[in-house]
């Protein structure tokens, strides 16, 4: 089972809250994934709402919060996809009037007019709920294991999209983009903390749980990579200054002698010699009397240009 599917059926198996909590719900997944289905005669037609879903579980969760709302007239059918015998699309139809009805006195919400923008704004308690109906019809989320990923995908119009994506920036300070997509207008988000607060907003703690758990292990295997590459940077730009200083030495060795030396830098030259892997700091905690790294630095850099000097001579 892919990751979106793992946190779908979380989704689709929670509690069913209050009445509003689960109008609004539904409210989202039409918003998304719905039409309005005109039936009967020329004289007297009938309207209703049809929600469009896939797979089973999403399913079952639309006939679950009808049920928890008291509707009884619901029409429930399938169709086999195309090329797959084992996809099917489900329809949900209830009647528009008693459905808008709901919506009008319960949120003061008109359907058909932008109003609901506006409740939805100023009372934040039941977003969570919204965005769950809106993510279980036409939403998408990657393995945490591969990339951090989260897209809602509007295919008619970007009103919704651009609708949720300043509520979450308004109340949440989250950091949500839109893209006009080959599917229609895709909200996304990538930043893993957002990520997470959605989810729990939603109400799926333990897809919430995995991402935090995945984004800690990758935190510390980032930073467990990072400390060795500067431990190996570090190895490399110490053994490259020492094979310079001791070249010098064996240079000055071969062509002077090191009794050419003051008696302080033969003793560094000798200590290097004999210590070809220590840092400048461990050569100098060697030393009769210690200079310091600097000082040890400064002698071992004119040990370095007399070296040149001498090869030049040679050449």
């Amino acid at each position: 089972m892919s990751f979106c599917s793992m946190v779908k059926e979380e989704l689709a198996a929670a509690p069913c809250g209050d009445t509003r909590s689960c109008l609004l719900e539904l409210f989202g997944m039409l918003k998304f994934r719905g039409s309005i289905l005109l039936s009967g005669s020329q004289e007297d037609k009938s309207h209703s709402y049809v929600f469009h879903i896939s797979p089973v579980y999403v399913t079952r969760r639309v006939l679950s919060l009808l049920k928890r709302l008291g509707y009884r007239d619901i029409e429930a059918s399938y169709e086999l996809h195309r090329y797959f015998e084992r996809q099917k699309s489900f329809r949900v139809t209830i009647p528009m009037d008693l459905f808008n009805q709901d919506l009008w006195e319960r949120f003061r919400i008109d359907s058909r007019a932008e109003s609901w923008q506006s409740v939805l704004s100023q009372d934040t308690l039941y977003i969570g709920d919204f965005l769950r109906g809106c993510f279980l019809v036409g939403g998408y989320i990657s393995d945490p294991k591969r990339l951090y990923h989260l897209e809602l995908i509007e295919k008619e119009s970007d009103v919704i999209v651009r609708f949720v994506a300043e509520l979450l920036r308004k109340h949440y300070r989250m950091t949500p983009g839109i893209v006009l997509s080959a599917k229609g207008y895709k909200f996304y988000i990538k930043s893993v903390i957002d990520m997470i607060a959605l989810l729990e907003m939603m109400g799926a703690a333990v897809g919430a749980e995995k991402i935090e758990t995945i984004a800690d292990q990758r935190k510390v295997k980032a930073d467990f990579n990072r400390t060795i590459n500067f431990t190996l940077a570090n190895a490399n730009k110490t053994a490259r200054s020492n094979f310079t200083q001791i070249r010098a030495i064996r240079t000055i060795q071969k062509t002077l002698g090191l009794g050419a030396l003051d008696a302080e830098s033969r003793e560094i030259a000798l200590l290097r010699l004999n210590n070809e892997d220590l840092s400048l700091s461990e050569l100098d905690s060697l030393m009769k009397s210690p200079i310091g790294k600097s000082a040890l630095y400064n002698r071992i850099k004119k040990m370095i240009k007399l070296a040149h000097l001498l090869d030049e001579e040679e050449r």
